[in-house]
């Protein structure tokens, strides 16, 4: 078996992936959000780490956003939530966090910067950017 086999093939599928996040971004300025979801889940057809998955998931969960659709887009935060929950990882909460503030629902969103407040992987900028949001949250909803 050619070894060279293995690795063209690999780097014929990061090329067609790089690709079609080009078409993402694309699609993206262009407002045309339905077609940055379909680069988006043609990205997620192929093999991808669990940290692309989930940078794909929230994308795709920002698309949907900008097309009203609401609760796909709380479906695709969630699938991404739940990669990330075996790593502790919290890219995918503090962008749903945001997202819940944005639609008027402040006090799921502080629920969700509390919990994640908790993580033990938290670094002290981490801890401030959240502190920082949760301040401001409480202050909007005090005016």
């Amino acid at each position: 078996m050619n070894p060279g086999y293995f690795n063209s093939k690999t780097n014929k599928e990061s090329e067609m992936k790089r690709k079609e996040w080009k078409k993402v971004v694309k699609a993206s300025k262009n407002k045309e959000y339905q077609k940055a979801i379909d680069y988006l889940n043609n990205i997620l057809a192929y093999k991808i780490d669990d940290q692309e998955r989930v940078i794909v998931l929230v994308n795709i969960a920002q698309c949907e956003k900008k097309l009203n659709k609401i609760e796909e887009a709380v479906s695709f935060f969630d699938r991404a939530i739940d990669i990330e929950n075996k790593t502790n990882a919290f890219f995918a909460l503090m962008h749903k966090a945001v997202f819940l503030y944005e639609i008027g629902k402040p006090q799921e969103s502080l629920d969700i910067y509390n919990k994640v407040k908790a993580y033990p992987n938290l670094t002290a900028e981490d801890r401030e950017a959240i502190s920082i949001n949760v301040d401001l949250i409480r202050k909007r909803r005090s005016i």
